[in-house]
């Protein structure tokens, strides 16, 4: 059953918000040509802002141009089921728990004090010290280890990507897409527009959703799960009148 109440609404603008310090113009929805948008920087949800009229964003004059960066036509039809997408998710999720192992250890830079000392030299050969946060733990003192469960081997890190109609999108934010339709009782989800494996443009009844593609290549720890292939219907249908709509 469908639910577009305020209180939805807002949360799921809100897992598409920015908390980033250098996103600070993204850390709020904001609005651009009637639409309500929330953004990250690498996902985007929009609807009409009449759906939530009386929520106060920023403008759009003070944000990023989101309509610069939305599509304009749709270009295929696939209907994706949203328990399926949650299979998917977790079987994601298992593989990864699976072939790695995830363990909290005391940051070896700072010993665990979440200080590390600066030294420097000014102009008249002073040398100078000062304790500062710690850059590798961000000043928790503890960092996380990445184990591959077969070798024992530390490994920097790994992407985890679910791949829909042959694109690849970061787990994570497939499973922002999945919790969308779950919080407003929706049990299919259009995907209406794909781009050069790169723009991926979904649709949630009367809400919008882009992922964006990685467009780095794939690392040797990277792990993807396939999504059950559809045969999409492939169609050109310009959307301009229902974004001015």
């Amino acid at each position: 059953m469908e639910n577009y109440t305020k209180e939805n609404l807002i949360k799921s603008l809100n897992m598409f918000t920015s908390d980033e310090i250098i996103k600070e113009k993204l850390k709020n929805p904001f609005v651009q040509d009637n639409f309500l948008f929330a953004s990250d920087g690498y996902t985007i949800i929009w609807f009409k802002s009449s759906m939530l009229d009386d929520l106060t964003p920023y403008t759009g004059f003070e944000t990023v141009n989101a309509m610069a960066v939305i599509p304009t036509i749709e270009n295929i039809n696939i209907e994706i089921k949203t328990a399926v997408l949650k299979t998917v998710i977790e079987q994601s999720n298992k593989i990864a728990k699976e072939k790695y192992i995830k363990r909290i250890v005391t940051c070896p830079d700072c010993d665990g004090s979440g200080e590390v000392e600066y030294e420097f030299r000014d102009y008249k050969y002073n040398t100078h010290r000062i304790d500062y946060d710690c850059p590798t733990c961000d000043c928790a003192g503890e960092i996380e280890e990445i184990v591959d469960a077969s070798t024992g081997d530390m490994i920097d890190g790994y992407n985890e990507y679910i791949q829909i109609n042959g694109n690849r999108l970061l787990a994570k934010f497939v499973k922002r897409l999945w919790q969308v339709a779950v919080i407003h009782g929706f049990e299919t989800i259009m995907l209406v527009f794909q781009a050069d494996g790169y723009k991926q443009h979904f649709k949630i009844g009367e809400i919008n959703v882009l992922l964006l593609s990685p467009l780095t290549d794939l690392d040797n720890g990277d792990l993807i799960t396939v999504m059950e292939e559809v045969t999409p219907q492939q169609i050109n249908k310009s959307t301009n009148q229902q974004i001015n709509s």
